[in-house]
């Protein structure tokens, strides 16, 4: 894949105009997985896969 300034600044606005915390959340995503996809070898497979272990654990 290759970087595009248009891409990542969709993006970083889709960030910046999120109105609630899923949709902020969710745009966070898109942007860190579009940054790691510009790494050579890094390919995510999937999101959002829940194992025994999920985000609403607590200590």
């Amino acid at each position: 894949m290759t970087f595009s300034v248009s891409e990542y600044k969709k993006l970083i606005d889709a960030m910046i105009t999120a109105q609630t915390n899923d949709e902020k959340g969710r745009s966070l995503e898109d942007l860190i997985q579009y940054l790691m996809e510009q790494i050579p070898g890094i390919d995510i497979g999937a999101r959002d896969v829940r194992g025994d272990i999920n985000e609403s654990w607590r200590v």
